[in-house]
């Protein structure tokens, strides 16, 4: 079946249009529903849910099972779980989302992207078991990745043949007849590995699929696709996420990726989402820098997400005023420090991150039930944003205070500092001719456009 684009992300508005506050471009409408994404439970014997599957439907297609596969519908999947609303719906505190993966897409960098906290690869019938396939299946259940086969109806089926390194046999119970979901059974529990009945649309068959001991259970009879509300994040760069996958797969230095990453908030924002993904206990990461943000996930799982990014971003990064303020605070932040203590270089980075934190929080806070639990930095940073104390919460205390007095206004300890006063207006116009030159598109700043997964 030919795949069938999700609608893609709503852009942030330019500046011709006279965009009006950045909070109110979030506040009608935040998220929109798409039939074309939705999950669907997986339950156990006793009816609790250990897991979802994501499927990508053409729109208006009323069959779960008819879903689009392709790179760019594993890619469009991928990122609409992570950057929506209904990541932690559909994850439900930590269950494994099933993503399908035809044999493209798993020999493709993407697929490294379904790590196993996320959750399980799902072969699809389509794959071709080939030398290179069986080879890239063991070497990423080596690294910890777990698969599924899905829609196995008969034993024939030449990807049976990766058992070995397979977590669970999903047996289609529409197509396979009884003496081949028997034959299947007793194969599967040979090499110990669970089964899952799919395709159970009536209590007719559920009951029959627990008479015959399957460990796992799908189907319209559990429960209906649900559509996924999809979050409408800001736009970000098409040009920004080609680069800095070309850099990062090319070993360059975490700093140079940190530089290239201050100038696309609307990218620093995905990327910050994907280190709640990589953490074994779900935890959040405490980082300080963009430095840390890009050290905090490994170099082939940053390439991953990067490429399906790429797969699902179109278009380049409008001059919106979303981005415009995030840049201008985090770079106003950023020199003041630089002013404040010219030898700590540290501090000017932490600076640069809590405008963008702040930032994040200002405007998408009512996209996350516990914005603080998402995105997080340092102590340092925390404070800052929630205790205006120390340096960093004193500079904060003066960008955001700015508007608010009269010209000349600076808090304490900031007063105090040699000649600290009299560079704030420079360092303001300077913050902003920066933010709005990064806003510009530049054709003089892409590197080679070579394939993703060359």
């Amino acid at each position: 079946m030919q795949a069938t684009r999700c609608p893609p992300v709503a852009p942030v508005p330019s500046e011709a249009q006279s965009p009006p506050d950045s909070l109110d471009l979030f506040t009608a409408g935040l998220t929109d529903v798409f039939d074309a994404l939705t999950h669907q439970p997986i339950v156990d014997a006793a009816g609790k849910t250990r897991g979802y599957e994501l499927l990508y439907r053409g729109l208006g297609d009323g069959d779960a099972s008819c879903m689009d596969s392709g790179l760019h519908a594993t890619s469009e999947v991928l990122c609409t779980a992570a950057f929506s609303l209904g990541l932690d719906e559909a994850g439900d505190g930590g269950k494994p989302l099933y993503v399908n993966v035809d044999g493209p897409t798993l020999l493709s960098p993407v697929v490294e992207a379904i790590g196993p906290r996320l959750g399980v690869i799902e072969l699809l019938e389509s794959i071709v078991v080939t030398d290179a396939v069986r080879r890239r299946v063991e070497a990423l259940r080596a690294r910890g990745y777990r698969f599924a086969l899905d829609d196995v109806s008969h034993a024939r089926d030449e990807r049976l043949a990766l058992l070995p390194w397979i977590d669970i046999v999903k047996i289609d119970m529409r197509l396979a007849t009884h003496r081949e979901v028997a034959t299947l059974l007793a194969l599967a529990r040979v090499h110990g590995k669970p089964t899952l009945a799919e395709k159970l649309e009536d209590e007719t068959a559920l009951q029959e699929a627990r008479r015959l001991g399957f460990d796992l259970f799908q189907g319209y009879r559990i429960g209906l696709p649900t559509p996924i509300a999809c979050l409408r994040l800001p736009a970000c760069s098409r040009r920004g996420v080609h680069r800095l996958h070309w850099m990062a797969r090319n070993a360059a230095p975490a700093q140079s990726l940190a530089t290239v990453l201050a100038r696309d908030p609307a990218l620093a924002l995905r990327l910050w989402l994907l280190v709640d993904l990589q953490t074994d206990d779900g935890a959040p990461r405490e980082v300080g820098s963009l430095r840390e943000l890009v050290e905090a996930m490994p170099r082939h799982v940053l390439c991953a997400w990067l490429e399906a990014l790429w797969q699902t971003t179109v278009g380049e990064m409008p001059p919106g005023d979303w981005h415009v303020k995030a840049l201008a605070l985090a770079r106003f932040l950023e020199l003041a420090a630089g002013r404040l203590a010219p030898d700590d270089l540290a501090l000017a980075r932490a600076a640069y991150l809590l405008g963008l934190i702040g930032h994040f929080r200002e405007t998408l806070a009512q996209a996350f039930r516990q914005p603080a639990q998402r995105v997080r930095g340092s102590p340092a940073i925390e404070d800052a944003a929630a205790l205006r104390t120390g340096p960093l919460g004193a500079l904060l205390d003066l960008a955001l205070g700015r508007p608010l007095y009269p010209p000349g206004w600076c808090p304490e300890p900031l007063a105090s500092h040699p000649g600290f006063q009299a560079a704030l207006g420079p360092i303001a116009v300077a913050a902003q001719r920066w933010a709005r030159e990064c806003c510009t598109p530049s054709r003089n700043d892409t590197p080679p456009m070579v394939p993703f997964g060359a």
